[in-house]
């Protein structure tokens, strides 16, 4: 079992270009083949039953949660000849109209037997995380005080082809600490997501079926202080080794 890990906004960016020639400026939080969960919150908590609400405000996932939503928000194919699919969400308009039970950003990946693209292994990842709210080493643009306040919360389930139902893969929430901060030799102080109890991280990449068509789910939210977070999610294949 491989732990998840970050990818910081510099590396994707260059992945991107590689892939797509977007450079579009973003920071994504990754755990591998199927990635993290973030939680957006912060719009009123008036609709949510009080059973339903773990100790710090964020909504649990309970049957039927987001791995019985019929029709998620976005819906992507990660098909031959394409490098990396994502899907943004609007604003955090996911937390105020919930999809049933799940008051997450809910995006559907397809992934058929010959996805594959040039300069790419079959091999790809899952990732999710809020928009532009990271820092290009992956830590979180927090005070030492506010640090804590920012929690992630992500769920990854997949159905394999011909199955009727998903199952969930990996997930949990996660939440900022400040600590020391490693990067190409150097070790400063910041905030970084630390996984709470009952994280499960599973495996760090996943390749595509023999045959017939998986689907993976990525259900996803992030809330700093009182406030939701617009959130990104998505697939990416992993480049050939130079």
């Amino acid at each position: 079992m491989l732990k998840h890990r970050t990818i910081s906004a510099v590396a994707l960016e260059s992945l991107r270009e590689k892939k797509m020639g977007d450079n579009r400026s973003r920071s994504w939080t990754v755990v591998a083949g199927l990635g993290m969960l973030l939680l957006l919150g912060g719009l009123t908590r008036g609709t949510i039953p009080a059973e339903n609400l773990v100790p710090h405000g964020l909504p649990q996932l309970r049957f039927p949660g987001c791995e019985a939503v019929v029709q998620p928000h976005k819906l992507l194919t990660l098909g031959n000849g394409i490098p990396e699919v994502h899907a943004d969400s609007t604003g955090i308009d996911y937390f105020g109209h919930p999809l049933g039970l799940c008051y997450r950003f809910v995006v559907d990946i397809s992934v058929p037997s010959d996805s594959r693209a040039a300069e790419f292994t079959p091999e790809f990842m899952l990732f999710a995380s809020s928009l532009g709210f990271l820092n290009y080493d992956g830590s979180i643009s927090a005070s030492p005080l506010n640090c804590p306040k920012y929690v992630e919360a992500v769920q990854f389930y997949k159905r394999p082809s011909g199955a009727k139902d998903f199952v969930l893969l990996d997930g949990g929430s996660l939440r900022g600490r400040w600590t020391k901060i490693g990067l190409l030799g150097y070790s400063y102080s910041g905030c970084a997501l630390t996984p709470e109890l009952g994280w499960k991280p599973k495996l760090d990449s996943f390749n595509p079926p023999a045959s017939g068509v998986d689907t993976y789910r990525i259900a996803v939210g992030v809330k700093f202080i009182n406030q939701w977070l617009p959130v990104t999610a998505g697939a990416t294949h992993m480049p050939n080794p130079e």
